[in-house]
């Protein structure tokens, strides 16, 4: 096989459910908080601005929030001239070329223990691009850097990579 594409949406769990208890928090806040001002603007003459720009505030975070979570993908492609990802709204787009890699291999990984979770997570030399899963691309560029992006397709990413005389186990 000399081509590889695949195309990851978030599709975690906890992280649905972490984004639900963002969400319910915004709402009590963006609903409670403004009550209170309501009723403190009764006794002390508090202007209602106060109530509309915290409720808007809260409403446009709620968008914000879930927009980011159901446009977030992990776009990967792998061709004859080398790697190449996309995750938006984050990276436009960013290329792994081949003279550039030492070494590719898929491995199996800990996305918390490992990366301290998903995402785009990383500083430095050593970075991770995943969404969902335990399988992932390591790269090992020729400058020192560790790239890992996340795969659900790991079998079919080795193919690749071993056309492109890449080794599977690390050495």
């Amino acid at each position: 096989m000399r081509k590889f594409e695949e195309n990851q949406v978030l599709r975690h769990i906890a992280l649905g459910w972490i984004l639900m208890a963002a969400l319910i928090i915004l709402v009590i806040i963006g609903i409670i908080q403004p009550l209170i001002f309501i009723s403190a603007s009764v006794e002390t003459d508090l202007p209602l601005t106060d109530f509309i720009i915290t409720l808007s505030t809260s409403l446009i975070a709620i968008i914000l929030i879930s927009f980011l979570f159901f446009t977030m993908q992990l776009k990967i492609r792998i061709d004859d001239k080398g790697i190449f990802i996309e995750y938006p709204p984050f990276l436009k787009q960013k290329a792994f070329l081949w003279e550039d890699i030492q070494q590719a291999y898929v491995k199996r990984y800990h996305p918390i223990k490992d990366y301290g979770g998903w995402g785009y997570r990383g500083f430095g030399k050593k970075k991770a691009y995943n969404l969902s899963g335990r399988w992932g691309i390591q790269l090992m560029t020729k400058n020192g850097k560790q790239i890992l992006i996340g795969t659900q397709q790991p079998e079919k990413v080795r193919q690749v990579l071993k056309y492109y005389g890449f080794e599977n186990i690390p050495k």
